[in-house]
C-alpha cells in the first residue's frame, strides 16, 4: 500500500494462506506458498515475456522531473481506475474516481521526487509515460504530512481506506529495503513491455547495494510480471468485504 496509518483496526487483518505465489523461498521474511498459477496468469505472462521482446530495444527510461508530475499522475489515475482496490473499494463514485486519484498520485510523486526514484518511461517519441515510485523504507512519508490530501482524495471512503492500509502494513518488513508504492502502464500500451523496463532501475540498483525490495500487488494480473522479476509473494490479504492484497518480496540477486 502507499502510504502509512496509524495502527488501528489492527484486529482485523487476515492474512491468507490461499492465493498466488511465485515460488518457494525460504530465505524470504515469512513462510512461502507453492505456486498455482491460473491460465489466464500464465497467458498473461507468455504476452507479458513477447511484449518485452519487441518493446525494449525502442524504449527508454529515465528519472522524472517536477514537470513531470502533472502528466505522470494523470497517467497512473487511468492506470489505477479500475484496480479492484484502488478503483471500486477505495473510490466506488466513477464521477469523482479519476479526478480523486489524479490529485492523489500529485502529491504521492511529488513526495517522492526528492529520493530521485521515481521513473518515467517514454518511447519511440510517442509520449508513452509510466510512472514508479520507489524509496528506501526508512525514508517513507508520515501520513500526517499528507493528510489534508487524503482526506480530500477519499473523503467519506476514509476510515475504509485506513483500516485496509492498517492491515497490509501489519505485514510490512522491517529490515531495509527499497519499497514499491505504484507503478502504472497507460491502459493502451499495457503487455508491451513497458512495466518490466520501469521496474529494472530500482531492482538492478537494489541488486548492486544488496538491498531486498518490496510491494504490495492489488491486481492479480500483475503478479506475473513481478515473478518473472524474481518478486515472491508472501502473503494474501482479504480486505473487508473487498478484494485480495499480495504482499511480496525479492532479495538482491548476485548475477
Amino acid at each position: 500500500m502507499p502510504w502509512r496509518s496509524d495502527p488501528l483496526h489492527s484486529t482485523l487483518a487476515r492474512p491468507s494462506r490461499a492465493g498466488f505465489v511465485c515460488t518457494s523461498n525460504s530465505d524470504g521474511p515469512t513462510r512461502d506458498r507453492t505456486v498455482r498459477a491460473s491460465v489466464a496468469a500464465k497467458q498473461a505472462d507468455r504476452q507479458g515475456a513477447k511484449g518485452n521482446r519487441e518493446y525494449m530495444q525502442s524504449s527508454a527510461v529515465r528519472k522524472a522531473r517536477a514537470n513531470d508530475v502533472r502528466q505522470l499522475a494523470a497517467l497512473l489515475a487511468a492506470a489505477f481506475y479500475q484496480d479492484p482496490v484502488w478503483g471500486p473499494y477505495f473510490l466506488p463514485d466513477k464521477r469523482r474516481r479519476l479526478a480523486g486519484l489524479t490529485w492523489f498520485f500529485a502529491g504521492e510523486l511529488r513526495q517522492f521526487l526528492p529520493y530521485e526514484l521515481v521513473w518515467d518511461h517514454r518511447g519511440s517519441g510517442r509520449g508513452v509515460g509510466v510512472g514508479a515510485a520507489w524509496t528506501l523504507a526508512s525514508a517513507a512519508m508520515g501520513v500526517l504530512r499528507r493528510a489534508p490530501s487524503i482526506a480530500r482524495t477519499f473523503g467519506r471512503q476514509l476510515p475504509r481506506v485506513l483500516r485496509a492500509t492498517t492491515m497490509v502494513e501489519k505485514q510490512h518488513p522491517r529490515d531495509p529495503h527499497y519499497y514499491l508504492p505504484y507503478i502504472g502502464v497507460a491502459p493502451a500500451r499495457q503487455g508491451n513491455g513497458l512495466g518490466t523496463a520501469l521496474l529494472r532501475p530500482a531492482l538492478d540498483r537494489g541488486d548492486a547495494q544488496g538491498v531486498p525490495a518490496y510491494l504490495e500487488a492489488t491486481n492479480k494480473r500483475n503478479l506475473p510480471l513481478y515473478c518473472r522479476q524474481g518478486v515472491q509473494a508472501r502473503e494474501d490479504i482479504d480486505l473487508p468485504n473487498g478484494p485480495h492484497v499480495w504482499t511480496m518480496w525479492r532479495a538482491p540477486s548476485d548475477r
